[in-house]
């Protein structure tokens, strides 16, 4: 038809009712609410001009005739429809409330701390509308949240249904009119292919919500619709626990079984989802993850029965590979298809009735393999059998003669599925083909993949990051093993590594830190199965394996016959014998033969059979084995001689062991090992100090108190690692050791100049390096810290110069790590000086040399400064990888600080992209990581935590930026600005924080930040102008349009678009110059083509 006259607006009558205020528009309708005359409130539901087509007609007529004789609370209500003018209407229930997509946003805003119950609430009464839906023949097709309306009191009705669907209603399933029906975020990959739509789809759909409750996001995220298509019908969306560690398992386990991608694999329908959600739903189904492709396998074999093709399909994997829970997989997943299908096991007997009492009666006839044949061959037909290689003499005879004249010779239909422990045995003849005449397809079961193994854990109950963490390492320790998986959570139990919960889960009943790195328990049975082959050893070959168990190392077998003290011939012997069972392994490298244990988890059980005074006897030959072997490298084998002195009771000797051992470390970056040592050598000491003379004491504090001076300046613990170089100073002077003097010097400049005392740390640097020579390690890093120090002071020439020389030392000396970090240092420089190209590939030269020489220790602060560079430019992706980066090599370095300035400029980069919900939830892990290091007192600390607070102020959560900065800036009484200067950052940042609570206050924070010098690094001084200009312009204040103008000309003509771009917006907001906003909204333009037009890009900028 053709729309000659303007739709219904608010104040005209339709039907009998009066339109008020809009309270939607969707891509079909749009919806007023309506009072009739006895002031009963309904929806107005009026198709759009565009939208009053045939088609469209049809579809609204669909929607009225569903929901005409529905009657339930979490389905909205119809009450009458009908034409007004040439506009078809609707009236429908007024639910006082919004959408659960505006829902979801204000909860990624501000997430309700009862969000999961709230979630659960609205899961159950969706459920409860599906079961009334589903009961009465209809399909929604289009359940999504914006679908779904929720009441003030948190109650779900569904809504929408211009696309359900009626059996035989009509044909057409993914399309109308040539266009996608549903919204594809949330279509079940059966209506993307084409394929029959089903109360399942709805299912699917149900579960695409769930999972947007439980994240914040979508279960699939893709670019475009067609991304969106091809990856809900391939990928398996991530466990909503790896995104919020809080999320609770059973809600997790029932959003994934939704989220399968089979039909047949997910709930059979809303009334299971409930009972999932009560516990009372049938489970043994569920544990089965990771096999998606195998069932698929299956699958592709029962499509060539129903084609007519009969064969054999074996399923073999090790004990505990998951055979039988794949075999009840595909058995659920077939039934329903148009074969007769009998299961069975065949370590029970009469399998042949088990098998003919499932198939239809009026062809079973009597239980034996003549009639199973007989009713088998009269139609396609799937058998299964758990146990194949188990079943009795008869049943393979029986089994053999129907395969082979059934299948082989008459060519029936007939497929039989089995599980075997292996392919050899009585059964090969079955197995090989030559009994039957047919070629079985063998399917091998392998371990499980990591994130399917996370998922069993979490199935059976540890959920949160402490699930994911021992998933990924029964995924290396068991190989992924799903029997093994479950046996060891079960060792863990009743170890009480893990401990039950009132709720059915399990809780950590150990360190993070002992799950990742101390051996596990090993599982009862295989204790016992351990113990028994041990204890079955002849005397020698005990005696050599009580040898390799205590020394735990790979080693020649040289070295384990000099422990051992036994002859040659016996060792040999020996050697064969633990060979032989499995115990050791052996290999050749070059003239030496190298031995080592076969597996580490069974080391535990083995050292426990040692008695008590053996082990201890043999940790003193070992250690001392070790210490004539490695006199001259030293270093190399410290930690482990120290270990082995510990053990054998040698505590004194352990002692200067473990420093050496510290050192070692140390210098390899293993800050967290180099704690474990220090601590046990402080343990130590008391026993070790009685027999030290007092310059041997004095001698060993002073380098204990350094090492940690050193380790706690590299975790950021500048304060502790300061008060331990204090205390090595006053150690080397007691023993005038002028060297150890300055080092010590350094070390406590170090910290000073990590604290912000650049005054301080700058003299006593200076001092150091005047007494120590160039080529001690200490003069590079004294040297490059004073560099630092004079840089944050603006003496730019000064830390020129000292950097040129350090960049000459590390050349000159081959010290590339020296030489790296001085060209990062000049990098910086020239960023100082704006040119920004030189800077830039400084920096990058500089990083590439760290990442080749595996010199990382300021690696990470380089990154962070390339990562600041590309955000500036609007290289956003390339930001985000940088500082991902950075965040991962600080987080290995155990450079906490570092992190949370990484994490914060990571969560900048994806709310700049257009993903607010996932920028929220790194600003909080950043927020989190500095709170557990103490209060922001130096300008370095709240240069660290600036990116976050600026993220937690876009997304509105004011609280939250104000708990991670300090109440007040630290003090600057030295005239430190700081290349970035902090300072500045944080009074800009306040006063937007400030601004509502009192706008004098902020503004007056805002003023001063545009009286400052401002940081020398121009992207950082614009940044701190843009968030100061934003509260005058707030405010409305006289001077917003200089701060505006201010921005605009510092930043025309530069590379940093992203600042450019903001100054334009804020330009816009003011009308200060009209050409700027035009020119903004080209970088946006061009910005959003460069990343391939991300979906929340534009409205996060255009929404500005």
């Amino acid at each position: 038809m053709t729309i000659v006259t303007p739709p219904p607006t608010p104040g005209d009558s339709v039907g009998p009712y009066v339109l008020g205020e809009l309270l939607g528009v969707g891509g079909m309708a749009t919806v007023y609410r309506g009072v009739d005359q006895s002031n009963n409130v309904a929806a107005v539901k009026i198709l759009h001009p565009g939208k009053a087509q045939t088609d469209e007609v049809k579809r609204f007529e669909r929607e009225f005739l569903a929901l005409r004789d529905l009657r339930h609370p979490s389905v909205v209500q119809v009450y009458e429809a009908g034409v007004a003018g040439e506009y078809p209407w609707i009236a429908m229930e007024y639910v006082d409330g919004s959408d659960l997509g505006s829902l979801v946003d204000r909860w990624t805003a501000n997430p309700p701390p009862d969000r999961f119950a709230q979630a659960e609430r609205i899961l159950r009464g969706l459920c409860e509308g599906l079961q009334l839906i589903h009961s009465k023949g209809l399909i929604h097709r289009d359940l999504k949240p914006s679908n779904v309306l929720v009441t003030a009191s948190g109650e779900a009705k569904l809504t929408d249904f211009g696309v359900v669907k009626a059996p035989g209603a009509f044909t057409t399933q993914l399309t109308v009119a040539g266009k996608l029906v549903g919204t594809v975020a949330f279509m079940s990959p059966e209506q993307i292919t084409g394929d029959p739509v089903t109360p399942a789809s709805d299912l699917y759909s149900l579960g695409a919500v769930l999972y947007v409750l439980l994240t914040l996001r979508r279960p699939i995220e893709a670019d475009n619709v067609a991304g969106y298509l091809a990856r809900h019908i391939t990928e398996t969306p991530r466990l909503p626990s790896e995104i919020d560690a809080n999320v609770p398992p059973h809600l997790e386990r029932v959003c994934m079984s939704l989220l399968k991608k089979e039909p047949a694999q997910r709930p059979t329908g809303a009334a299971e989802v409930l009972a999932m959600l009560d516990g009372t739903a049938d489970a043994p189904f569920r544990t089965i993850h990771g096999r998606e492709s195998e069932v698929d396998w299956l699958m592709s074999r029962l499509d060539a029965i129903e084609r007519g093709a009969g064969g054999i399909a074996l399923v073999t994997g090790e004990v505990g590979s998951g055979r039988t829970a794949l075999l009840d997989s595909f058995v659920r997943t077939a039934q329903g298809r148009t074969v007769a299908l009998a299961a069975a096991s065949g370590a029970r007997t009469e399998l042949v009735g088990q098998l003919s009492r499932q198939l239809p009666s009026q062809a079973a006839g009597s239980a034996t393999w003549l009639g199973l044949a007989t009713a088998a061959s009269l139609q396609p037909t799937l058998l299964v059998v758990d146990d194949l290689d188990q079943m009795s003499a008869d049943a393979v005879e029986g089994m053999t003669q129907l395969l082979r004249q059934q299948v082989a010779i008459e060519g029936s239909p007939i497929l039989l599925v089995g599980s075997v422990r292996s392919l050899e045995g009585p059964m090969a003849p079955i197995f090989n083909g030559v009994a039957t005449g047919l070629t079985p397809e063998v399917l091998t079961l392998s371990g499980l993949e990591r994130n399917a193994v996370i998922a069993l854990v979490r199935e059976l109950g540890v959920s949160g990051a402490f699930g994911a963490a021992l998933g990924r390492r029964l995924t290396i320790d068991l190989g992924g093993v799903p029997g093994a998986v479950v046996e060891q959570v079960n060792a863990l139990v009743q170890s009480g590594w893990l401990i039950p919960t009132h709720d059915g889960g399990l809780r950590a009943g150990c360190t993070m830190e002992a799950l990742r790195n101390d051996p596990l328990p090993l599982p009862e049975r295989l204790r016992k199965q351990e113990a028994d082959r041990i204890n079955r050893l002849s005397p020698s070959a005990r005696h050599l394996f009580d040898v390799m168990v205590v020394l735990d190392l790979e080693a020649t077998l040289e070295l384990v016959g000099e422990i051992a003290a036994i002859e040659s011939s016996t060792i040999t012997r020996s050697l064969h014998e633990l060979t032989q069972l499995g115990l050791i392994q052996e290999r050749s490298e070059g003239v030496h033969q190298i031995v080592s244990l076969r597996g580490d988890r069974n080391r535990d059980v083995a050292y426990q059979l040692i008695a008590k005074d053996k082990r201890t006897q043999l940790h003193r030959s070992v250690a001392a084995a070790l210490r004539r072997r490695s006199r001259r490298r030293s270093g190399t084998f410290a930690e482990v001689i120290a270990s082995h002195l510990l053990s054998g009771g040698q505590v004194g000797e352990a002692f200067p062991m473990l420093l050496v051992a510290a050192e070692t470390t140390l210098r390899a970056g293993r800050n967290r090992q180099t704690i474990k040592l220090l601590e046990k050598a402080e343990r130590a000491r008391t026993t070790a100090s009685a027999d030290l003379d007092q310059e041997t004491e004095r001698r060993y504090d002073q380098r204990m108190h350094a090492l940690w001076g050193s380790v706690r300046s590299r975790l950021g613990n500048h304060r502790e690692s300061m008060d331990s170089w204090q205390q090595s100073l006053e150690m080397a002077r007691l023993r005038s050791d002028m060297e150890a003097v300055a080092r010590a010097q350094a070390g406590v400049g170090l910290a000073r100049a990590a604290m912000g005392d650049v005054v301080e740390a700058s003299s006593g640097l200076e001092q150091a390096l005047g007494r120590l020579p160039q080529g001690d390690p200490m003069w590079a890093r004294a040297a490059e810290a004073l560099a630092r120090a004079r840089l944050s002071r603006l003496d730019v020439d000064g830390a020129s110069r000292l950097w040129t020389e350090l960049l000459e030392l590390g050349r000159e000396m081959g010290e590339g790590s020296v030489h790296a970090r001085a060209m990062a240092g000049l990098g910086l420089i020239a960023l100082v000086r704006g040119r920004l190209g030189e800077g830039q590939d400084m920096l990058e030269n500089a990083a590439f040399r760290m990442r080749e020489q595996s010199s990382p220790l300021v690696l990470p602060e380089i990154l962070l400064r390339l990562a600041e560079l590309a955000h500036a430019q609007g290289q956003l992706e390339t930001a985000r990888e940088k500082a991902l980066e950075a965040e991962s090599i600080a987080r290995d370095l155990a450079r906490l600080p570092v992190c949370v300035a990484a994490l914060g400029m990571v969560s900048r980069c994806l709310l700049d992209i257009g993903v607010p919900h996932e920028a929220r939830l790194i600003a909080h892990d950043s927020a989190t990581l500095a709170r557990t290091l103490g209060p922001v007192e130096s300008i370095m600390a709240v240069g660290c935590v600036l990116p976050s607070a600026r993220v937690f102020l876009e997304l509105g959560a004011l609280d939250d930026a104000a708990a991670i900065l300090p109440a007040t800036p630290p003090g600057q009484g030295d005239g430190t600005l700081g290349i970035d200067d902090p300072i500045g950052g944080l009074l800009a940042v306040k006063s937007r924080i400030v601004q509502q609570r009192n706008p004098t206050v902020a503004v007056a924070l805002a003023r001063g930040v545009l009286d400052r010098d401002g940081a020398p690094l121009l992207w950082s001084r614009g940044r701190h102008l843009l968030d100061a200009a934003r509260t005058l312009v707030d405010a409305g204040d006289a001077r917003a349009e200089e701060a505006v103008h201010t921005i605009a000309s510092t930043f025309d003509s530069s590379p940093f678009r992203l600042i450019s771009m903001e100054a334009g917006l804020l330009a816009g907001r003011i009308g200060a110059n009209p050409q700027l906003e035009v020119d903004a909204k080209q970088i946006i333009d061009r910005l959003d083509h460069d990343l391939g037009s991300p979906e929340g890009f534009r409205s996060r900028w255009f929404n500005k």
